[in-house]
């Protein structure tokens, strides 16, 4: 779910920037980076668990694979979405179409510095 939250916080920053609440737009990139940073720090193939075994039994999405794990230990292929989104927020930071909402920040030395880190994250 890291990703799924650092996507959703990318979502309200650019809101946030949209609406010219420069401040808290920056709070919520910031949360995003930290959460991208933490999905990037997971190996790849790793097991991650969906979250309440009542609600998911279990089940674990292996990172950037396309396949899940059951309880009984047997595996599925094909669950594309569930657990090969990679947060890039590099991409996003610098996505001219489709995320004008940063245009009002693009230029600034908080903003740069964040996105320089972002893409040392997928170096």
């Amino acid at each position: 779910w890291l990703s799924e939250y650092a996507t959703a916080y990318m979502r309200l920053s650019a809101a946030y920037f949209g609406a010219k609440n420069k401040e808290i737009g920056y709070e919520y990139l910031e949360k995003a980076f930290a959460l991208a940073k933490q999905y990037h720090s997971i190996p790849d193939g790793t097991a991650l668990a969906l979250g309440n075994p009542i609600l998911y039994g279990d089940t674990k999405a292996i990172k950037n694979d396309d396949s899940i794990i059951l309880r009984n230990g047997k595996s599925l292929a094909n669950f594309q979405g569930i657990s090969e989104f990679d947060p890039c927020i590099a991409q996003i930071m610098e996505a001219k179409s489709g995320w004008e909402w940063f245009n009002s920040v693009r230029n600034e030395d908080r903003y740069l510095a964040i996105l320089e880190n972002a893409k040392k994250l997928i170096e």
